[in-house]
């Protein structure tokens, strides 16, 4: 037999015969460039294929096949070494059925201490605080909202309107909503589906500089200050931060994917806060938020995705991201950033000079310090491996990317 033959009649790939010869496991004769397996060939790849269902790993079966073949005269020889082998195997996977019915015990212990966990949560109702209305005004008109509310807890208000001149924002389960930001009707990631699908390697660089940037945080000097993060989407940053928030400051939440910040709010409400969070689905261009109102930006690839976004749907984009949400800056105002830095090769017709300059270190640099920021602190992280199946930073696979944190103040 040739060797497509050979491995299609054990169901294996000609890569695994290949194998198999380079291991000496089988031996056949090559003649003018091609193996020929003959009945040896074919009696060794059926003790293989036996061995294999019994778990022998490729060391122990090249050994085995060496005491077949060696002691092919001596049946005796044979018999008792493959004896002494089997009984060998037997006590060892009646010992791994021993231990995995401990580990399926221990298994079952946690599962019933997750089941009962789960039922003692009780879960808290999170709204707008009708306080932080007076932060708010229309984006258009620059007029303050009045409040006509349905449902109010605790000065929270759950259901509602908040009603300008020109315009009205939806306060629907506690959750700022912009008329202008669409409703994602489609199926949302998991986050435990996202971090399933994402490289591991890319993951840990991922989670390891959001610390990093927290490590640079003084969040004693954010007792009654406003805190607006951009981008929110899992909520990587938050998670991070959000037990060292101060308990009297007010975090602001902003994504324009109304299904992931429902999401996130959900989970705010199953632990225990004393901090005011807003949830706010709204564009950056449109936060409806008065001048001079906010104290810190948290910015955990919000100016990215933006770009990112604007690109996937060939929409028209603010050549300067900052400037567009200065206006609700503080003057004296601290920025905490981590952006993607990208080295493509990608064609100019698909991706502009411009939009190339979105993903470059010096252009984030300069875009902070035109608005009088300045930087105290900044790091590049390694190379990233390519994301996988949700992460979509790398243009085209050879890209260069990696992540970039900054700390800047403005005074």
């Amino acid at each position: 037999m040739k060797i497509g033959e050979f491995a299609n009649k054990y169901n294996v790939s000609q890569d695994t015969i290949r194998y198999y010869i380079k291991q000496k496991m089988l031996l056949p004769q090559k003649k003018n460039g091609q193996y020929n397996f003959c009945n040896i060939c074919e009696e060794d790849m059926q003790n293989i294929v036996e061995l294999k269902t019994c778990h022998f790993s490729i060391k122990e079966i090249k050994k085995i096949l060496f005491y077949m073949r060696v002691s092919k005269l001596d049946i005796n020889m044979k018999d008792a070494f493959l004896k002494e082998l089997m009984e060998q195997r037997a006590k060892e996977v009646r010992d791994e059925i021993e231990e995995l019915l401990l580990v399926e015990e221990k298994i079952e212990k946690q599962i019933n201490k997750l089941n009962n966990s789960n039922q003692k949560i009780k879960t808290s109702k999170l709204g707008v605080p009708i306080s932080f209305i007076s932060n708010m005004c229309c984006p258009k008109c620059k007029k303050e909202y009045k409040i006509f509310s349905s449902s109010i807890v605790e000065n929270n208000i759950i259901e509602g309107e908040l009603v300008c001149e020109c315009d009205k924002l939806i306060i629907e389960d506690g959750i700022i909503i912009s008329k202008t930001c669409p409703k994602f009707d489609g199926k949302i990631i998991e986050f435990a589906e996202y971090v399933k699908e994402t490289n591991v390697e890319y993951f840990n660089i991922l989670y390891s500089m959001s610390f990093d940037l927290k490590d640079k945080i003084d969040f004693s000097k954010y007792s009654n200050k406003i805190l607006l993060e951009l981008g929110t989407g899992f909520g990587l940053f938050i998670r991070a931060v959000y037990e060292d928030l101060p308990k009297n400051s007010t975090y602001i939440c902003v994504d324009y994917n109304y299904k992931y910040i429902k999401k996130l709010k959900n989970i705010f409400e199953k632990i225990s806060i004393s901090n005011n969070i807003i949830f706010l689905n709204c564009r950056f261009e449109e936060l409806p938020l008065k001048e001079n109102t906010v104290d810190c930006l948290f910015d955990y690839a919000g100016r990215t995705n933006y770009y990112f976004h604007k690109y996937e749907y060939k929409e028209k984009f603010n050549k300067c991201f900052f400037k567009m949400i200065d206006n609700v800056l503080k003057r004296e105002c601290d920025y905490f950033g981590t952006h993607y830095l990208v080295k493509t090769k990608v064609n100019q017709e698909i991706l502009s000079e411009d939009q190339m300059n979105m993903f470059n270190r010096e252009y984030i640099k300069k875009e902070l310090e035109n608005l009088d920021f300045k930087i105290l602190y900044s790091k590049k992280s390694e190379e990233m491996p390519m994301g996988g199946k949700y992460e979509r930073v790398h243009f085209d696979k050879d890209d260069k990317v990696e992540m970039y944190n900054i700390f800047s103040v403005r005074k």
